[in-house]
């Protein structure tokens, strides 16, 4: 692991209750650290000569100071980021529902806290939002991207997405597809859904076809590869946020619809060419290929959209071993 940085929960369990989330039932309601002590841990952490700290919790942004100081999600980075000695702060996984302007704006104004948020989305149409009980629609996340992206520094924004959510129809995933392309994300972690015990998922009707979710999932894939690519070659160059400047507007008197169409102009048009590329190809889409490293590999999602490997998202991990995730692509879980 890397010798410098270090990690603190501030946050446990989860309260959110997503239809296809087993984290409810397995770790409890949420609860949150005391502002104090986890300053306190910083700052000897710092002592101790790490240089950076991630903060970790199921929804870390959810964090709720339970003494008296009543420190804010916000106020906590920017206390964490003003610790002597620490020069890179991070943060997972945020929701959704509980992330907040002043997170961009805390980011904005402390250099150490790395210009990163990564949000899962887990689908692009608000219809399979309501049946997830994700607590949010559509237009609420793209309000959310919009303060990210009208930030004064550039933001790497990576998401997980599901496919195949019981009653998720042809038309739902499509939107997916499409907010792939309004968002741009440096890196998508995909999985299609599988279902776990004791969740409201089970007892759902108009489950979708495993061969017809393996297809998704893989035009899914093909259709992220370029994005991240581009974004991620672009970065490799200098190029900051990874390519030419994505639409900017102020954040104040923002029209959603608006921001979509103008950042639709960045799309490749629809999904149906690549369905189309993919039924026919066979193992040159990695059909062949077992596994979820393949490029037609197929992740399974458990817990928060992302498998968990002792009670960790994949993206956690990868984020915490220091190694390249490929592109876009899912990455198979160990079986909890």
């Amino acid at each position: 692991g890397n010798p410098f940085r270090a990690y603190i929960t501030i946050i446990e369990g989860c309260d959110k209750h997503c239809a296809y989330c087993v984290v409810p039932f397995t770790r409890g309601p949420e609860r949150s650290r005391a502002s104090a002590g986890v300053l306190e841990e910083a700052h000897r952490l710092a002592d101790a000569g790490y240089t950076e700290i991630q903060l970790l919790g199921q929804n870390v942004n959810s964090y709720r100071d339970p003494s008296p100081a009543g420190v804010t999600f916000a106020e906590l980075l920017a206390g964490v980021a003003e610790t002597p000695g620490i020069r890179r702060v991070r943060f997972t996984t945020s929701h959704p529902r509980d992330f907040t302007r002043e997170i961009v704006q805390a980011m904005e104004s402390h250099e150490a806290l790395c210009n990163h948020v990564h949000l899962p989305v887990q689908s692009g149409s608000t219809e399979v939002l309501r049946r997830m009980a994700r607590d949010y629609t559509l237009e609420q996340y793209l309000e959310r991207i919009a303060w990210m992206r009208a930030a004064k520094r550039p933001i790497s924004i990576t998401t997980d997405v599901i496919v195949g959510f019981p009653g998720e129809t042809a038309a739902d995933f499509e939107q997916t597809m499409t907010l792939l392309d309004e968002v741009g994300y440096d890196l998508v972690f995909s999985f299609q859904y599988s279902p776990r015990p004791n969740t409201p998922a089970l007892e759902m009707e108009d489950a979708v076809p495993e061969g017809e979710k393996n297809l998704r999932l893989r035009i899914l894939q093909e259709r992220q590869k370029p994005v991240a690519a581009v974004r991620n070659d672009g970065r490799a160059r200098g190029g900051g946020a990874g390519r030419r400047a994505w639409p900017q507007r102020p954040v104040e008197g923002t029209d959603i619809a608006e921001y979509r169409s103008e950042l639709h102009g960045w799309g490749r048009g629809g999904c149906g060419e690549a369905r189309r590329l993919l039924e026919g190809a066979g193992d040159a889409c990695g059909a062949e290929q077992p596994g979820g490293r393949g490029r037609g590999g197929s992740g399974r999602v458990g817990a928060d959209g992302d498998d968990r490997i002792a009670g960790q998202s994949v993206s956690d991990l990868a984020m915490k071993s220091g190694a390249e995730a490929p592109l876009g692509l899912s990455i198979e879980p160990e079986t909890v």
